[in-house]
């Protein structure tokens, strides 16, 4: 299940590359409107007093596109210089500022200048407030939108009805709190569009994507989670006014001034409805062999926390189920078979919890439900999740809009340590008061890391020149980024991060496929892997029709761009193509990146004994092993197709990869792989063009395991902190990713473990706390100082070909 879902939101993810960059944007800085000697000059002054504006985007556009964006200096002042002959508008935006263009176009001469464009521009205003159901609790991930009073979303023309833009919108954060700015003088109605999806499993999530509105004036929300679509259930509620009203005609109007702050626009929906609760005493007499499990879900105050998702899963996994819990926290669950329960809650905003977790990493205690008995105060005490905040300005402390923010953890991943997203926590986006609040985060040590200028193939972000990547507390350089602390519940005001300035550069070429054809979509920019990145973030570029591409405002590094076509089968890769690019401040142009179809891997499966199971339900992959040579972002891997002789293909491989037997039946494993008599089990191989192929690859399978199995002699210890049993080879250079030579596994609640499919050799047995080591959600176990630490007081086993061999570890990490 897990892997069907990890595959979905792979696929999911590539649907949005795809679309995304395969949209042809407007030409930017082509060559007809940069190869010119005219020039437009000018300067941004405020229009109540004249004051210059600095650090304002100064954007032009003409007949051919959109240029590239510059700043005004300290003194409000722009140049665009080399301008071919042709008519210009300007438009100029900046946080706090209603965005404003030239009152009439500028018609550019040949070698002409215009050095007077003087632009105003007027102070913005702003709604705040939050979002809340008529329990108290904030709803998360609403959109707020405000609309001009008297106005609506759909207006009158003489053609009939048309949509009409909301003149601002906005999302909750985890306190039910939005901040709408941009607005001009007026009045406004301030309304949510209804309540998000509830949270899904242990790390869930909610958000809600774009609004579209019909022509009859019905406002519909498109909710997501992790860039996958989900329907609105049709019995949430609808659209609600600020003044607790449903119509616009009843709603109560907001009036702003330039440059005015109207804050506490409270907004109340009514809660999730409840549902009925039978007795205990009438279920038990329904059906006496079971049980009821009921308790209370709580805050860590002790106050009913109302609308959780309580969960149920014997410990035998032949059962589970949810409900939610009603308005006063109380849940049950009726006709549960006897047995032993893993009991758990989680609501948006709250950290997911088990029936009597102690701390966070920890695992809770087993509910036991007897036959004809009702279990009561089998309660569940919700912490809140923490929150880093805080706010991105500029070199002179004004604020910065439109960043996307993320928070990071650094991991070891991919065979190297790195900084990667937190999974399940949404990336932030800066307000125009340049604030920004992640929220999500259980206990643990946080990066923060701020972009703009860049194109982010899922979330736009400012087009804004001149800033590096930045890091906190204010650093282009992630290796010297400092971590921030975040506790249970806790709330962490980072205060102000400021944005490093870079001279950044374009970097611009075309892409084709192998045929020659224009690449369209699946173009990233990636700090390179041989640079020894610290965050290797992935970016797109702006993508035109005849195969051209640009990458706006990169800092100076080491890079790689990657291209790849659709996926052709699921034993067939796609095209793909690299090229290594260095940037130092000046813009690198014409690169030619051109797709493959990549080598050919072909052979047959063989077995060290009589028995052949079913080839279905084997899986063999070629795993990537260098990260810039190999297609991280181009979808599954290929899987070979096993066929009745046991013969397989896989067809369009790039990069340096391992063959891996990825998936096979209870009781086999690889024994070994031979390349024309060759072993290369454990071999990178490289892949990528015709003459890389390779042919009469045997891949020997075997039903002889060898098996580690034994007890932690310390199980309540272990079943407390949650520990894992680690076996790795004690030769350092079998410590690759994802290694057959290293396996974990969590052994049963007395301790018990049992590994199988080893290969024959030397091991280190060790059992380890996860609260300290690691979690479940990165490849730290598989760290090689962690490793090494461990191997120094680890107890030694050997193996052979199907031995099984005993072994007591002892906790090392309590």
């Amino acid at each position: 299940m897990r892997r069907a879902a990890a595959a979905l939101v792979i696929l999911s993810a590539m649907a949005l590359i795809g679309q995304a960059q395969a949209r042809p944007p407007s030409p930017r800085d082509t060559p007809s409107s940069r190869t010119g000697t005219g020039s437009i000059r000018g300067r941004v002054l405020t229009a109540d007093t004249g004051t210059p504006v600095r650090n304002a985007r100064v954007g032009l556009a003409a007949a051919a596109g959109a240029l590239p964006i510059v700043l005004t200096d300290d003194e409000g002042r722009f140049a665009v210089t080399a301008l071919a002959a042709g008519q210009y508008t300007v438009t100029v935006s900046k946080p706090g500022y209603l965005k404003t263009g030239s009152t009439n176009p500028i018609q550019l001469t040949d070698a002409a200048a215009v050095d007077d464009v003087e632009i105003r521009v007027s102070r913005s205003a702003a709604i705040s407030g939050r979002v809340v159901d008529d329990l108290g609790d904030p709803v998360v991930g609403t959109t707020v939108i405000a609309e001009e009073a008297g106005r609506g979303l759909v207006a009158q023309t003489a053609r009939g009805s048309s949509n009409v833009a909301p003149a601002g919108r906005a999302q909750t954060d985890d306190l039910g709190e939005y901040r709408i700015g941009g607005l001009p003088a007026g009045s406004f109605l301030v309304s949510s569009m209804g309540r998000a999806m509830p949270p899904i499993g242990p790390q869930g999530a909610d958000s809600i994507g774009e609004i579209f509105v019909t022509v009859n004036g019905v406002v519909r929300v498109t909710p997501t989670f992790d860039g996958l679509a989900f329907q609105l259930p049709a019995s949430l509620p609808g659209r609600y006014y600020y003044g607790g009203v449903q119509r616009a005609a009843d709603a109560s109007p907001i009036t702003v001034g330039a440059g005015d702050e109207r804050t506490a626009v409270d907004i109340v929906l009514p809660s999730n409805p409840t549902f009925p609760r039978s007795g205990a005493a009438a279920a038990s007499r329904r059906n006496p062999a079971t049980g009821v499990l009921r308790g209370l879900t709580l805050r860590s105050d002790g106050r009913a926390l109302g609308q959780a998702s309580v969960g149920v899963e014997s410990l035998d996994q032949v059962f589970h189920g949810a409900v939610t819990s009603d308005s006063e926290g109380v849940y049950e669950f009726q006709e549960l078979p006897a047995g032993a329960y893993r009991l758990y809650a989680s609501k948006t905003g709250f950290d997911y919890i088990e029936f009597a977790q102690r701390a966070a990493f920890e695992r809770g205690q087993p509910v036991r439900v007897n036959a004809g008995e009702l279990r009561d105060r089998a309660d569940l005490s919700l912490p809140r999740l923490g929150a880093i905040a805080g706010r991105l300005v500029d070199q002179y402390s004004d604020p910065v809009e439109g960043a996307r923010v993320r928070v990071l953890q650094l991991t070891f991943s991919a065979g190297r340590r790195q900084l990667v997203d937190v999974p399940g926590v949404q990336p932030g986006k800066t307000n125009d008061a340049g604030r920004y609040r992640i929220y999500g985060l259980r206990t643990g040590q946080y990066f923060v890391s701020a972009v703009v200028g860049q194109v982010d193939v899922a979330r736009p972000m400012a087009d804004l020149p001149g800033y590096a990547p930045t890091y906190y507390p204010g650093t282009p350089n992630p290796g010297e980024a400092r971590p921030i602390a975040v506790g249970w519940a806790q709330n962490v005001d980072s205060g102000d991060l400021p944005l490093s300035q870079v001279r950044t550069a374009r970097v611009t070429g075309s892409a084709f496929s192998s045929q020659g054809d224009p690449i369209r979509g699946g173009l990233l920019l990636v700090a390179s892997q041989r640079s020894e990145a610290v965050a290797p973030m992935r970016v797109g570029a702006l993508i035109y029709p005849d195969g051209t591409f640009e990458f706006p405002n990169v800092a100076p590094g080491e890079y790689v761009i990657q291209a790849f076509r659709a996926r052709i089968t699921r034993s067939t890769e796609a095209e793909f193509g690299m090229q290594f690019v260095i940037v130092n401040g000046s813009d690198v142009t014409r690169v030619v990146v051109r797709t493959s179809p990549g080598s050919t891997i072909a052979g047959r499966v063989t077995f060290d004994s009589a028995e052949t199971p079913n080839p279905r339900e084997f899986e063999l992959s070629p795993v990537p092993v260098d990260a810039d040579t190999s297609p991280f972002m181009a979808g599954p891997l290929g899987q070979a197709e096993i066929e009745n002789d046991w013969t397989f293909t896989l067809a369009g491989i790039s990069g340096s990869r391992r063959l891996r037997l990825t998936h096979a039946p209870s009781g086999w494993a690889l024994k070994a792989i031979y390349a024309n008599g060759i072993d290369v089990t454990d071999t990178a191989l490289p892949f990528g063009t015709a003459d890389q192929s390779l042919r009469g690859i045997e891949v020997v399978l075997t039903n002889r395991l060898a098996e580690v199995s034994g007890r932690v002699p310390d199980a309540r210890a272990c079943a407390i902190t949650d520990c894992d049993v680690t076996v790795f080879g004690t030769n350092r250079e079998q410590w690759y990713p994802d290694s057959r030579f290293v396996k974990r596994v969590t052994p049963t609640r007395d301790g018990a473990f049992s590994i199988r499919g080893l290969p024959s050799g030397e091991y280190f047995v060790a059992a380890v706390g996860r609260r300290q080591s690691s979690t479940e959600k990165n490849d730290e176990w598989q760290a090689p100082e962690l490793l090494d630490a461990l191997a120094r007081q680890a107890s030694r086993v050997g193996l052979t070909e199907g031995q099984r061999v005993s072994a007591s570890p002892t906790l090392l990490v309590k």
